[in-house]
């Protein structure tokens, strides 16, 4: 059984992986970490201050993120997913809306590919 100190670190994993990340807005990572909490933490104080927290690491994140001058790996990859579009191959990127990548390769025998 975890400990409330296992807990709140994963919590904090869970946010900072969301707020880095760069697959959801703010809305929705704000939505997902209070949903997750609330099943964890059963504590609407504990919540909040979670809460709290993950709004100033947003606005750290947003400070640090309109000093970078050069492309991030997630603009390379948004990208390379377009080029795949433009060229026929649909392809989603992790973190779409299904769990595993789709590769659809028209008139071919295997029309539909599914990468994980």
């Amino acid at each position: 059984m975890a400990t409330d100190e296992d807990l709140r670190a994963y919590l904090h994993e869970q946010l900072e992986a969301a707020v880095v990340g760069g697959y959801q807005n703010e809305k929705q990572v704000l939505t997902s970490l209070e949903e997750l909490a609330r099943h964890e933490l059963r504590d609407d104080a504990e919540v909040e201050r979670l809460l709290a927290l993950a709004r100033r690491r947003l606005e750290e994140h947003r400070v640090e993120e309109s000093s970078w001058t050069e492309p991030t790996v997630n603009d390379a990859l948004d990208r390379a997913f377009q080029e795949l579009t433009r060229n026929g191959i649909l392809a989603l990127p992790p973190g779409g809306p299904v769990a595993a990548r789709v590769l659809w390769f028209p008139g071919t025998a295997n029309d539909l590919q599914v990468v994980q």
